[in-house]
């Protein structure tokens, strides 16, 4: 498990998130294409359409291969921090 630390105004928070990044995703292929043609080098992970529990890592320096990745067990992605949260968490993090 992995461990984010983010600094929102004056309060440090301390997310344990998803370490899927470091294990081998699946091909997104069409999917992929189609999300990935709006992710930027700053926003590469892209919320899965219809499943909240599985992100995109979108490939925007190479042209490479979209990978689909699922966050663990109890998560899920929250774009807005760009990575697998607590369900309770997500609703904390909306507009940060």
């Amino acid at each position: 498990m992995r461990y984010t630390f983010l600094l929102t105004g004056t309060a440090l928070l301390c997310l344990l998130t998803n370490a899927q990044d470091d294990a081998s995703g699946t091909p997104a292929g069409d999917v992929g294409d189609i999300v990935c043609a709006t992710a930027t080098q700053e926003v590469s992970h892209m919320p899965y359409p219809g499943d909240g529990t599985k992100w995109i890592k979108c490939d925007t320096e190479n042209g490479g291969t979209a990978i689909v990745y699922t966050c663990d067990e109890g998560l899920s992605f929250s774009f807005e921090v760009q990575t697998c949260v607590w369900p309770d968490q997500s609703e904390d993090m909306a507009g940060f």
